[in-house]
């Protein structure tokens, strides 16, 4: 219950400094939107000639993009003081979190809420409404429930991504490029079929289950596997695949505080 307290307050903090600085928030977002329209108009652009790619058409890649996105938008929102956690640790503000009474990583979400998360989940809705406009889906509570839970499983592999590169900001001086190259891979390999890349990449973002993001739930959840395929298989298993990644990214963020050394004042 103090833990909720603390998120609320923390909150309620964030907010303020929203009211303050309006004008820096509706710039920010409409770059944001701008940069979201213009990868959309790209990938729109690169599939417009093309029927399909490797039986995924126009709409069925928008979904992926979608889904990405939403999932992007809907970690973040808990995940911003992660994401920046580099920067807490060059300027030896997280020693200040090992004599508050509080869990660790929850101090970090704690520490920063990005409000533009907002932004990015209006963004993915509308994008995912749009290609399931043109598909042929009968929506029920079932299906409802599906997309719930490929999100929930991409959530879960988002955040697992984002504690392993906060994690590394423990031995690395600076993490900045490499996750700016993590990032990149992700938003931009992620929003294709797998299929169209090599056999060796593909079993790369397999085992490092950054497939698991949008690949196989989207192709689970839009029929694009034939039942009883180890591709259906998998895409059925996101949510078990996000946890499990979590919770061993979690163990390697544990394994890092309790190596931690101060970089002093």
């Amino acid at each position: 219950m103090d833990s909720l307290k603390l998120y609320y307050k923390s909150f309620l903090l964030q907010l303020k400094t929203f009211r303050i600085y309006r004008v820096n928030f509706f710039a920010s977002g409409i770059g944001t939107l701008f940069v979201y329209g213009t990868q959309l108009l790209g990938l729109v652009t690169a599939l417009y000639h093309f029927e399909s790619v490797h039986g995924w058409n126009l709409y069925d890649v928008s979904f992926l993009y979608g889904l990405w996105l939403a999932s992007y938008g809907i970690h973040i929102t808990f995940f911003a003081g992660v994401r920046d956690f580099a920067s807490m640790v060059h300027r030896g503000q997280f020693d200040i979190l090992y004599v508050r009474p509080h869990n660790l990583l929850f101090q970090v979400m704690c520490g920063r809420m990005d409000l533009q998360a907002m932004i990015h989940m209006g963004a993915s809705a509308l994008v995912l409404v749009w290609s399931t406009m043109h598909m042929d889906l009968q929506w029920s509570w079932n299906l409802v429930l599906k997309l719930a839970v490929i999100l929930l499983g991409a959530v879960l592999i988002q955040m697992g991504l984002t504690l392993i590169w906060a994690t590394l900001s423990f031995w690395l001086i600076h993490v900045g490029s490499l996750v700016l190259f993590g990032w990149t891979i992700n938003a931009n390999y992620m929003t294709y079929p797998l299929s169209v890349y090599d056999s060796v990449i593909r079993w790369i973002f397999t085992i490092f289950p950054m497939a698991f993001i949008t690949y196989f739930p989207a192709g689970w959840f839009l029929g694009k596997f034939s039942p009883g395929s180890w591709e259906y298989q998998l895409g059925s298993f996101t949510v078990p695949v996000g946890l499990l990644f979590f919770l061993l990214a979690y163990a390697f963020w544990l394994y890092g505080t309790k190596h931690y050394k101060s970089t002093g004042n």
